[in-house]
């Protein structure tokens, strides 16, 4: 029989690793201790800037609309008065203790930076939402209800009547039922200075930003929140909220970006720990059920604890910023762990009950299964790194050390067992007898005879299945979006449906505009330019735009005001003048309302949108048309203002940019290892059509999870992306073992019906061991309140199912209609003329 040289390194790695047992445990054991310090090193980072690149020109444009304006994340503490009216008796006294509340708390807490609370930077509702009306032929800002506090129906009465025909109360107040209000909670997240970090009061103070723009774009470093700091705010903000006794009068829905970051951290908590120790148990009573060794179960457990503390750990050790998919880490690394153990001990029990003594068959699994658990590491770590090609930081990060990790489970497989191997494991079977065989092996010799007898049956049978699940795949919409993402069952996902129905949007998305000049923003065409922009969002874009907001709202304002509150005086003035006027006394009148909208030097201004929960798949159309806008709305003003430029910016801007970029970058992804793995295998197995041979039935998974993902009406988003390259991965093992052991039975003179059937029954056990393992444990995600956590489950479930099947009724069809041949020798007997 023709040997590769290291299939010799492979049979002796048992009788080494059992000779030097104790120096292995104990280095073993140090070398882990060590790397475990490594672990609390490890940052979570759910920042949605953390995924680009620091030159990135979205990221660029947003660095600098937080060095003029500070952060973009709000909580809106959106409240339904349970009477049914806002503005009544009690619930106007209710919204003024929760508002006085949440004000007490961030400036008692302001000056301690362990606070949550020192993350408030203003809190706004109808308490103290800004009104502009003229006294003694002045204009002044009073708040709202505080600034007259009503004591009368009439008084109540003539408040509900103020704020209906306020152009720009409805709907980022209130709802225009009245029976809906909003709180809105400014906060500094993401928008914190790393030179104030030691100045507390520079922190978190409004002016904590020169509101004149910044010396040089990225001059100034900004500390980016981590996961923890959106679930501590929002969590002391649910208690406050809980304890409150307005909560007796008013139903509150906390939303907004911080509240869904607060989700992750909770699923990273509660649910990543329980389901990956559930799928841990629920994966290791199978392999019991299976073995039926307790021994064999602890030596997976081993095998795959190590693996997973020394990926943490060296992930720590470095520094480097995970992200969620950390729960796609940990449990790809428990995958390969897993099968690699189960295609060894089943290889194993398998030749035990062929009569070989341990060590014997220790030896010869090893030199025959080593080489091809290698090899599937190594196909499963190419089509994990080429994640590399990504342009988004945690995918590079995820692809690197995902794929460590199934680089490190094949290792610690290969050092763990034999120092584990259950001496007893098939020690009962001195001889082929059937009876005596696992029920697996049992089923896999009564279908096997479907490859042979019904060829073409089976051929068009797969072909057809191929067919339909491409049909599912056309129904695939690519689409990321995070309210979906949440399950119905939790009360975050619950709380946004019940605002998007009765408010109108949770998302912001905001437009930076630059004039490049000084008091630019004192033009009336500029301005009059900003509100033909809002005009167009508000009326073309009303399906996604529920409100706009900006510097021209504040001047139309301001000069209605001052002309006896007429409706049709609701304009930007004509003439400079006028406009000066108008700005000057509203500057006078709200000095910080005018911060929140333009910089000191009026150069440069934001529209604030918000706009309705949806997904990328309507979002990126969107936002590719307003930019058209904004291109047609600015050209007439460069010849005034050459450095003029009005873009899109804010958390909303980025996610979209991501989700636009990962998608078709994820396709590429998946090519280019489909790719590198075909020329592998033809380099590997030294034969074209054998390396073509193993990607078709490697294709069949494929298009069986995403068509089960089309026909399910499951978006292709960000999580469901990482499907194909690391189905790629497992789908593949099945097919390196299932081939390795055709070759190396072809090398020995086989024919190709006798090489499968000795193949079927040698490695098809191992298979089926490992796909029901596999898919169990990936199937325990479905229970997550994480969407895509959910979906990826089953469809990783689905897509191990359909490819062990696709390996062991239809790879061994394709060897035999190709009649595949590895080199030459002595032939044996056709099985079709042996007795079986």
């Amino acid at each position: 029989m023709n040997s590769k040289p290291d299939l010799g390194f492979y049979a002796n790695v048992p009788e080494i690793i059992a000779r030097h047992r104790i120096l292995y445990i104990v280095i073993l054991l140090a070398a882990t201790l060590a790397v475990v310090a490594g672990i609390p090193g490890m940052n979570i980072d759910m920042s949605t800037e953390s995924f680009f690149l620091e030159n990135d020109p979205v990221k660029v444009t947003y660095q600098r609309f937080r060095e003029y304006f500070g952060s973009d994340e709000f909580i809106f503490i959106v409240y339904r008065a349970k009477d049914g009216d806002v503005f009544s008796e009690h619930a106007i006294a209710a919204l003024d203790v929760i508002h006085r509340k949440l004000e007490a708390l961030a400036a008692d807490h302001g000056s301690d930076p362990a606070s949550p609370f020192a993350r408030i930077t203003d809190v706004t509702s109808l308490i103290n939402v800004s009104y502009l009306e003229v006294a003694a032929d002045t204009l002044r800002s009073r708040e709202f209800i505080a600034g007259r506090p009503p004591t009368t129906d009439a008084d109540r009465s003539e408040l509900k009547i103020q704020a209906r025909n306020h152009p720009n109360y409805i709907p980022s107040i209130l709802n225009r039922k009245g029976d809906f209000g909003v709180i809105i909670i400014d906060t500094n997240l993401g928008a914190a200075t790393a030179a104030a970090a030691s100045d507390v009061d520079a922190l978190i103070a409004d002016d904590a930003f020169e509101k004149t723009g910044p010396a040089e774009s990225g001059a100034v470093e900004f500390i980016r929140p981590n996961l923890w700091d959106y679930q501590v705010l929002t969590d002391a903000l649910q208690t406050v909220l809980d304890e409150s006794p307005s909560g007796q009068t008013l139903q509150f829905y906390p939303v907004g970006n911080p509240v869904v970051m607060k989700f992750f951290a909770d699923i990273f908590i509660k649910e990543v720990s329980f389901l990956s120790l559930a799928a841990l148990g629920f994966i290791m009573l199978t392999f019991y059920l299976l073995f039926r060794s307790l021994r064999a179960v602890l030596s997976a457990v081993a095998i795959v604890t190590t693996a997973i503390i020394w990926t943490l750990g060296v992930c720590g050790w470095v520094g480097a910023s995970m992200t969620l998919m950390i729960t796609i880490i940990i449990f790809l690394t428990l995958t390969v762990g897993v099968a690699d153990a189960v295609h060894l001990l089943s290889g194993y029990l398998y030749l035990r009950q062929e009569g070989l003594d341990r060590q014997r068959a220790m030896a010869e699994v090893f030199r025959t299964s080593g080489p091809a658990c290698f090899l599937t590491s190594l196909t499963t770590m190419i089509g994990l790194l080429a994640l590399l090609v990504v342009p988004v930081v945690p995918l590079k990060i995820f692809g690197v050390f995902s794929g460590m990790g199934v680089f490190l489970a094949f290792v610690f497989t290969l050092v763990i067992l034999p120092l584990t191997m259950p001496r007893g494991l098939g020690s009962n079977h001195r001889g082929p007898k059937r009876h005596q065989y696992h029920l697996v092996q049992r089923l896999i010799r009564r279908v096997e005879p479907l490859v042979y007898k019904a060829p073409w049956t089976v051929s068009l049978g797969f072909i057809g299945a191929a067919i339909f699940f491409a049909w599912g795949v056309t129904l695939i919409q690519v689409d990321t979006n995070m309210g979906q993402l949440i399950s119905t069952r939790n009360a975050i996902r619950q709380n946004m449906d019940t605002v998007e129905a009765n408010i109108g949007g949770t998302m912001d998305m905001e437009i930076l505009v630059e004039t490049g000049d000084m008091d630019g923003l004192k033009s009336p065409r500029v301005l009059a330019a900003m509100d033909a922009l809002q005009t167009y969002l508000e009326a073309d874009q009303g399906h996604l735009v529920v409100s706009t907001y900006s510097l021209a709202n504040a001047v139309k304002e301001s000069y209605q005001a001052l002309n006896e509150d007429r409706r049709e005086m609701y304009v930007i003035p004509a003439t400079r003048p006028m406009l000066a006027q108008a700005l000057l006394l509203f500057e006078g009148a709200a000095p910080e309302d005018r911060v929140k909208l333009v910089t000191d030097d009026y150069a440069n201004a934001r529209i604030s949108v918000r706009i309705r929960n949806r997904g990328s798949f309507e979002y990126i159309p969107f936002m590719g048309a307003v930019q058209a806008k904004i291109d047609e709305i600015v050209v007439p003003l460069q010849s005034a203002h050459p450095n003029l430029q009005v873009q899109i910016t804010g958390v909303f801007a980025l996610f979209m940019k991501l989700s636009d970029v990962v998608s078709w970058s994820q396709i590429k992804s998946f090519s280019l290892a489909l790719g590198v793995i075909s020329i592998l295998f033809i380099f590997v197995f030294r034969s074209v059509k054998g390396g073509l041979i193993s990607i078709v039935p490697n294709l069949f998974p494929i298009l069986v999870a995403f068509g089960t993902m089309g026909f399910m009406g499951f978006a292709l988003d960000l999580d469901t992306l990482l499907v194909a390259p690391i189905a790629i991965g497992i789908a593949v093992d099945d097919t390196v073992h299932f081939l390795s052991r055709y070759r190396m039975e072809s090398l020995a003179g086989a024919p190709p019906k006798l090489a499968v059937k000795h193949t079927f029954r040698e490695v098809g056990q191992a298979m089926v061991f490992t796909s029901l393992i596999l898919s169990a444990g990936f199937l325990m995600f479905t229970f997550s309140q994480h969407n895509g956590l959910s979906h990826f489950g089953l469809l990783s479930a689905t897509a191990i199912v359909s490819a062990v099947i696709s390996d062991l009724f239809f790879l061994p069809r394709l060897c035999i209609l190709t009649d595949l041949k590895f080199g030459s020798g002595k032939r044996k007997p056709d099985p079709g003329t042996e007795s079986r």
